[in-house]
């Protein structure tokens, strides 16, 4: 038990820096959710930057550029795979813009259904 302790207070000290090519933000995310990891990913594409923050793997706010909660989660979850992300388990932002409530994969599935609308939505335009 120990061991273990001392394992995830070494996991949890550590940054980390990932490619979107190499994990997908998604299976990242769920492997934070099913953690109970609190922290911030700085996520990065193409000269655009945000963050998603979560609390005991929750996600709790997002933010890139002048969107933030859910419409900011739609945004970075629909960049490609060449999207850098970084986890700092010691950065959390002041507010909290994302209900709680649901979990972070169906925060996840909604995003990524909302974003299938609306790409739907414009090829139909």
């Amino acid at each position: 038990m120990r061991a273990k302790n001392q394992a995830l207070d070494e996991f949890e000290s550590l940054s980390l820096l990932a490619s979107a090519h190499v994990l997908p933000f998604i299976d990242f995310a769920q492997t934070l959710e099913k953690s109970r990891i609190t922290g911030t990913v700085l996520l990065e594409c193409e000269g655009v930057s945000g963050f998603i923050a979560f609390r005991d793997g929750r996600i709790c706010c997002a933010k890139c550029g002048r969107l933030t909660g859910p419409d900011a989660l739609e945004k970075m979850l629909s960049w490609d795979d060449s999207a850098l992300f970084k986890l700092d388990t010691h950065l959390m932002p002041d507010a909290v813009n994302i209900n709680q409530q649901a979990d972070t994969t169906s925060l996840i599935l909604d995003a990524l259904r909302n974003i299938d609308e609306k790409q739907l939505q414009q090829k139909n335009q």
